[in-house]
């Protein structure tokens, strides 16, 4: 399984902390502001992310397989995020 990206991670942090003040430059490197609030939805997009990542890894191993059992753990993954 491929590891997230530094990109959409950077972009997952972009769009939380905006809602308390815009990413700013800081030399080289980016630097986020994030109350409480916007940790948590940050917290949340990297959780869905990852969750995702993982139930379709699931998936294709049940198409190439034809296992069952990998589209059952697929659902459950997706599940475990429903509210």
């Amino acid at each position: 399984m491929e590891k997230m990206s530094r990109e959409k991670i950077l972009l997952m942090a972009r769009k939380a902390s905006r809602k308390t003040q815009d990413a700013m430059k800081n030399g080289n490197s980016l630097g986020f502001i994030f109350c409480e609030e916007t940790l948590e939805e940050f917290a949340e997009m990297v959780t869905v992310a990852e969750r995702e990542a993982c139930a379709e890894t699931c998936d294709k191993l049940g198409d190439e397989f034809g296992d069952t059992n990998a589209a059952d753990c697929a659902f459950a993954i997706r599940e475990r995020g429903a509210p």
